[in-house]
């Protein structure tokens, strides 16, 4: 309800107490219902729930960094921030890609880029 007439709803940040780890899931879902985007920046179990749901629940743009793409992807991403340092970004461009259902994925890598 609140978000009618918006183009765009970003979620962001850690959860509070006492709120379900699926609530990103979740109103990316119900707000794509409404012809809302939606963009996320979480980690750690909320952001695992959400990639449990991909492609069905896909938000229009993650911005997750290096350890975040790695818990989407189920890879290490402390080895994907070596890499970059190392200016090696094939993987890091690989997973990103492979976010099937995901339009936009913007990974900060750090001082890295």
């Amino acid at each position: 309800e609140k978000s009618s007439g918006a183009q765009w709803v970003v979620l962001s940040g850690s959860l509070p107490p006492g709120v379900p780890t699926h609530w990103y899931a979740t109103m990316t879902d119900r707000l794509h219902e409404v012809g809302v985007k939606v963009a996320v920046d979480t980690s750690d179990q909320p952001l695992q729930e959400l990639a449990a749901r991909l492609p069905d629940c896909a938000p229009d743009l993650v911005k997750p960094n290096s350890v975040e793409l790695g818990q989407l992807c189920g890879i290490d991403g402390d080895s994907l921030e070596s890499a970059a340092t190392r200016g090696q970004f094939d993987d890091v461009v690989v997973a990103a890609r492979g976010l099937h259902g995901i339009a936009e994925v913007i990974v900060t890598l750090g001082g890295t880029g």
